[in-house]
């Protein structure tokens, strides 16, 4: 995408809002399109541009539901999860207002826990799944949340998962300066930070064991680093003196469904389970 065009749509996207936010909503959601606005453009470069039935997770607060609605021929379909409504079956609204391009949207979505819930879609309903910037989210159970997408996929549908790279330059000159790379606690709960993030061949394990064949695995630089203060200087030694393949800023994975999908969890993701849901041989 030429800059030009990508000027226009982050002012689209900047000016785009949900009506049922609050002020500290509002807040947020302008601080947080200036900074996932280049992921947003990075992510639109790995989705297929074929049509098809695709599921979002995660869809809140839609400004890549939006890109994708401008862009590319999918029959989309959302979810979110807001920790409100046990019933996955009802189909909930949320409207994003325009008012300088004179637009609104109105997104239907369907609400569940992608980890403890099943999803509510019948098997091989989709030709792709979105799961970005969710991972790093969850609490207690990915393996629960990449079987129910392995299995509502078609065969040979496809996955894009976006996750923060532990491993990333910012969080190694975090722990050089004894500082702790860690996410901060939230006021939204649980599901508002990042409880556990996932290095280049961490998710490259995590992805292939589960029944999907890895099309395109690679770690992005998504922001430009400035070297005016010391740790921008140490940041930039670093980048000097190690390989960029494992340790740029975000991990973008798309993958095809392919093969079956294990049950057991892998012993070098979980622990203080029962023995027989573990697999020790993936330890």
């Amino acid at each position: 995408m030429q800059t030009e065009e990508a000027q226009t749509w982050h002012d689209y996207l900047r000016n785009c809002c949900l009506t049922d936010a609050s002020e500290t909503g509002r807040r947020d959601l302008a601080f947080y399109v200036d900074y996932a606005f280049p992921r947003f453009m990075t992510t639109l470069e790995y989705l297929p541009n074929h049509p098809g039935r695709v599921l979002e997770l995660g869809a809140n607060p839609y400004y890549l539901t939006v890109l994708m609605k401008k862009l590319l021929p999918y029959e989309l379909e959302l979810a979110n999860y807001f920790h409100e409504n046990e019933d996955t079956l009802c189909v909930h609204e949320q409207v994003l207002v325009n008012q300088k391009y004179s637009e609104t949207h109105v997104f239907r979505y369907r609400e569940f826990n992608v980890e403890t819930q099943r999803f509510p879609y019948p098997d091989g309903h989709f030709d792709g799944v979105l799961f970005c910037e969710i991972l790093e989210h969850l609490t207690s159970d990915p393996v629960a949340a990449l079987a129910e997408i392995h299995r509502v996929l078609r065969p040979g549908g496809w996955l894009l998962v976006t996750t923060p790279n532990l491993a990333r330059y910012g969080n190694i000159v975090k722990l050089w300066l004894a500082q702790n790379p860690s996410d901060q606690y939230s006021g939204y709960g649980a599901y508002g930070r990042h409880n556990r993030e996932y290095t280049y061949p961490e998710l490259q394990r995590l992805i292939s064991r589960q029944g999907f064949a890895i099309d395109r695995l690679e770690a992005r630089r998504i922001h430009t680093h400035t070297h005016r203060t010391l740790a921008d200087l140490r940041m930039w030694i670093v980048t000097k003196l190690k390989p960029a393949r494992f340790h740029e800023d975000n991990l973008f994975c798309l993958a095809t469904k392919h093969g079956e999908c294990p049950v057991l969890r892998p012993a070098w993701l979980y622990r203080s389970l029962a023995a027989e849901q573990l697999d020790m041989a993936d330890g």
